[in-house]
């Protein structure tokens, strides 16, 4: 196998991931407003966490069986190709709805021009159908990417809107993806060579964050739909990371004990809190014409902790594994997500401070967006 045609094809492959889920958050957050836009955000950030899980399991058995990377592979190919066309189809529906939105806008100015031009008498005759179309012009607002005229296209001069929160938030978000995603990747070994489990079973529990991440973002998504406290939620999440990680650093070595499972599942649910709340938390931070570019520079700066987190973690386990007590170095590989994921919680607790006090704790609202565009509007 060619190792350096191997890591071109991963950093396409990276590319083309992230550029697709930025454009996805993005849809979604036009497409659903309000109480629906938790639940779709859960559900785009859901069906990946299945296919995760299933690849560990899937995965290591296809070539334990096979003996062949090339089959596993091939695998992924297919079901690239048909994420391809999938993506055409979603393409194909969302240029359809903004054609029809442009002539729901054109049609309204084209009415609202008319009305203009009526005289006294004719707008008294016509009361009824003012207010008809002043009903018409609600639809529209609510349609137009959550109240924003569709003409009102992001320059850089308006990365402005990108306030403190937003940053905040973001960095937040980078903290949170290392602290999971790093320690996953090392789930595999670690559970293999301190609580002895064989590769085949540490390919299956070591996605046991994903899948209870997957099974707990709908109902997060509900929860957060009906009470709001999406602070309240995130701060929890980033405490249960701390939890976990300080659980991993500390139980000792086991034959397949159920407490090495425990860290993982407090792992998902204090990643579904990431996926759910804190990504869907953007919609009501930044302006939507600038929604695009709040999740582009989010998901690049997730990246760029991806990048630099892995080399972190294997220096130190490189450099700790001879360590009496260092567990094999994964004791000083959890302190470093245990320290990260508290990073995360202080963004979080700044967030919260900084929208109790400057946004009239709009976050925590049942209905953000209404407060949300009252707030801009002041």
């Amino acid at each position: 196998m060619n190792f350096n045609l191997m890591l071109v094809g991963r950093c396409v492959y990276g590319m083309g991931c992230e550029s697709m889920y930025v454009g996805q958050s993005a849809i979604v957050s036009n497409w659903f407003i309000n109480y629906e836009l938790p639940i779709a955000i859960s559900m785009v950030s859901t069906i990946p966490l299945i296919g995760s899980f299933l690849n560990g399991i899937v995965v290591p058995q296809i070539y334990d069986a096979t003996q062949d990377f090339g089959k596993a592979f091939g695998i992924g190919f297919i079901l690239c190709i048909i994420s391809f066309l999938m993506v055409l189809i979603v393409a194909c529906i969302d240029k359809r709805a903004e054609s029809y939105d442009k002539r729901l806008l054109l049609q309204f100015r084209q009415d609202r021009k008319e009305r203009e031009r009526r005289t006294v008498t004719e707008q008294i005759s016509m009361a009824r159908a003012e207010d008809k179309v002043e009903e018409e012009e609600v639809q529209i607002r609510e349609t137009f990417k959550q109240g924003q005229d569709i003409e009102n296209n992001f320059s850089l001069k308006d990365l402005k809107l990108l306030g403190l929160p937003f940053w905040l938030t973001t960095f937040s978000c980078m903290c949170t993806y290392i602290s999971v995603v790093n320690s996953v990747a090392i789930g595999s070994a670690l559970l293999q060579n301190r609580f002895n489990y064989s590769e085949i079973e540490a390919g299956f529990f070591f996605g046991l964050p994903y899948t209870i991440s997957a099974c707990a973002c709908p109902l997060v998504g509900i929860f957060v739909n009906r009470y709001g406290r999406r602070m309240t939620v995130t701060m929890l999440g980033s405490l249960l990371l701390i939890i976990s990680h300080t659980l991993m650093m500390l139980l000792p070595e086991c034959d397949k004990c159920f407490a090495s499972k425990l860290p993982l599942i407090l792992q998902g649910l204090g990643y579904t809190t990431y996926s759910v709340v804190l990504w869907g938390s953007f919609p009501y931070i930044v302006e939507a014409r600038a929604l695009g570019t709040a999740f582009g520079i989010c998901t690049a700066f997730q990246n760029m902790g991806t990048v630099v987190a892995p080399i972190i973690v294997g220096l130190i386990l490189e450099g700790t594994e001879d360590v009496k007590f260092s567990k094999g170095g994964y004791l000083f590989a959890s302190l470093f997500f245990v320290l990260i994921s508290c990073l995360a919680l202080i963004f979080n607790i700044w967030v919260y401070l900084y929208d109790k006090q400057k946004r009239e704790n709009l976050l925590e609202s049942k209905k953000p967006l209404a407060e949300f565009e009252r707030y801009t509007q002041q």
